[in-house]
């Protein structure tokens, strides 16, 4: 494969740099098998249609993406890469694609900053599964939508994109007011330190403003002409929605696959959309095989993620404490395989009676054993501070009784003593 290599336009990367990304390459030919884990990307299916439950339609396929290494296979400032067309998506940069995924998130997760989002989904062992319409069905699912709203007045929101005085073309964190105490706490070496880290790391926000200021001039040409074109659909009108997932080992032995973000256009929600993501990111075929599927739910979805099989148990699920990391204001929650290994979401519909009995009986018994548990461990942290107690009044009373026995030497001797004299 590194003998077809077309190295036109490659004239300032060093050979080093050509060497290694012959090697990269040359890996991914060699590595033609089923494992989609290993791939930077890859298209998991053929297209899918989610109906709603009023009866409308959207179609997508779903595409697994390794933003990280898709990214530093295919530099941005290369025109194409070693095998031709570098995209993921035809037609599509797949730093596009990596800004309209963040910013999915970042309109659906406001309590995450785009600088922790970008940082998430590029993880080194990060995976990211993304539903994509293809463009000549967002053509004209926009075209209807457009009928539908017209003859209704919108309000237009004008986005500026205010350029940086230094011309940088990447998202930075808005600086906030520095504490009263700032300059009695602050650990100058430490923070120059950390500063140094964080320089080194990548930045994978670079392009951003171009990004949504294209975005925004395509939603200006959209309004302004009467016929929408291809040029005008960004793949910010194609994503449907997205997931981003991690595959961890907890405490070197068990697998866990953690879920760290999942969301779905507003639009398209109630569509089936959420499901489908949740058994892709179950499915041992894409994610490897796994012990448990760790969640941090946002507190207003815990009840879309208990109806597909997800436990908020808090015994069960402090053993994924250690993934808490950033994530604050959720409730964590795993998903547990069968011994067969087949996927529950599959074959979940409407359960008849005897699985709402079932389920139940499940709770009840759960909440008596929670209590049973909260009673044991009451009883127990009571016995462990009275024996603390005891035992600290069992060394003072030892220690009056070396003092007693030090006067008592001590008055013998007094006493032998006047005895001779």
């Amino acid at each position: 494969m590194a003998d077809k290599i077309n190295l036109a336009g490659f004239s300032a990367l060093g050979p080093v740099e050509l060497q290694m990304f012959k090697n990269a390459l040359m890996e991914l030919e060699d590595d033609k098998d089923d494992d989609m884990y290993s791939r930077p990307g890859a298209q998991l299916s053929g297209k899918q249609t989610f109906t709603s439950e009023d009866g409308k339609s959207v179609t997508g396929y779903p595409v697994l993406v390794d933003f990280r290494r898709l990214l530093q296979l295919s530099p941005s400032n290369l025109t194409a890469a070693f095998t031709g067309d570098s995209s993921i998506i035809p037609g599509i940069s797949n730093k596009d694609l990596l800004h309209s995924v963040i910013g999915l998130y970042d309109v659906s997760l406001s309590e995450m900053t785009p600088d922790v989002l970008y940082s998430t989904v590029c993880e080194k062992w990060a995976r990211t599964i993304v539903i994509v319409r293809d463009i000549k069905d967002t053509i004209i699912d926009m075209e209807e939508h457009r009928l539908c709203k017209s003859g209704k007045k919108e309000k237009e929101t004008e986005n500026e994109i205010k350029e940086e005085e230094d011309g940088k073309d990447k998202y930075e964190e808005e600086e906030s007011a520095p504490s009263k105490f700032a300059g009695v706490y602050s650990d100058t070496e430490s923070e120059e330190e950390e500063d140094d880290e964080e320089d080194e790391e990548e930045d994978f926000s670079l392009g951003i403003n171009s990004f949504i200021k294209t975005a925004v001039q395509r939603r200006k040409q959209r309004k302004s002409k009467d016929k929408i074109e291809e040029s005008d659909c960004g793949v910010e009108n194609r994503i449907l929605g997205c997931a981003t997932y991690e595959k961890k080992y907890i405490k070197h032995k068990e697998r866990v696959v953690h879920l760290t973000l999942v969301t779905v256009r507003k639009r398209f929600r109630k569509y089936g959309l959420g499901k489908y993501l949740l058994q892709q990111i179950i499915d041992p075929a894409i994610v490897g095989q796994y012990d448990a599927v760790v969640v941090h739910a946002d507190n207003a979805a815990v009840d879309f993620f208990q109806k597909y099989g997800f436990s908020d148990d808090i015994v069960l699920n402090s053993r994924w404490s250690d993934l808490a990391e950033q994530f604050t204001n959720c409730t964590l929650m795993c998903y547990l395989p069968g011994f067969s290994g087949h996927s529950l979401l599959k074959t979940i519909k409407i359960p008849d009676f005897e699985v709402f009995e079932l389920e139940q009986e499940f709770n009840k018994w759960k909440s008596k054993t929670t209590e049973v548990y909260q009673n044991q461990v009451s009883i127990v942290m009571r016995m462990k501070h009275e024996i603390i107690q005891l035992k600290a009044l069992v060394d003072r009373q030892q220690k009056l009784i070396e003092t007693l026995l030090r006067d008592n030497d001590r008055v013998k001797k007094e006493r032998a003593t006047i005895g001779k004299e």
